[in-house]
This record gives structure tokens, sequence and C-alpha cells, in this order.
């Protein structure tokens, strides 16, 4: 994990000095099963807000709830970010 904060906060160094243009105002995080030890070591080591989206508070799933385990959410990342974008995208 430690490596991992390394590249990040590395990572958001060099697009703030190459892109300046670009703000980059918080670091999201996905989830996964060792969110919260990301989480925590990031916000102890980055300088900018590092927050864990919450896919509950992004869709409706008042009908089919979204499941609680982190690692389930994470399998299902992906296809709901998929599930957003618009046929703009589709090949």
């Amino acid at each position: 994990m430690e490596r991992l904060v390394l590249e990040l906060q590395r990572s958001v160094d060099v697009l703030e000095r190459q892109l300046g243009f670009l703000n980059v105002s918080t670091l999201w995080i996905a989830p996964f099963a060792h969110s919260e030890e990301l989480l925590s070591l990031l916000i102890d080591t980055l300088y900018l807000p590092v927050k864990l989206i919450d896919l509950t508070s992004l869709f409706d799933c008042s009908r089919c709830p979204l499941p609680v385990d982190p690692e389930e959410q994470a399998a299902l990342f992906h296809a709901l970010g998929m599930a957003l974008r618009g046929p703009e995208g589709a090949p």
C-alpha cells in the first residue's frame, strides 16, 4: 500500500506541474476490499482531500439494492460506470 501511495503522490505532483491548467480538487477512491486502509494512508500523506466513492449516493437502487460488501461493489464498479455513458461512446 505504501508504494501505491507514493506513486499516487508522484502522479498528482507531475499532473499539477505539467498540466497546471487542470485543477485536482479531490482524489476519489473506488470501492475495493482494503479501501479504508488506503483511504487512511492517503489522507495522512496527500495534501488534497481524499474520499471514497459511495455507489449508493450515485445510483437509485431502491428496487435492487447494491451489495454492502466492498469486494462485491468493486466487481460492479466498471459495469455501473459504463451504464452511465451515453450511446456516443458505443462502437
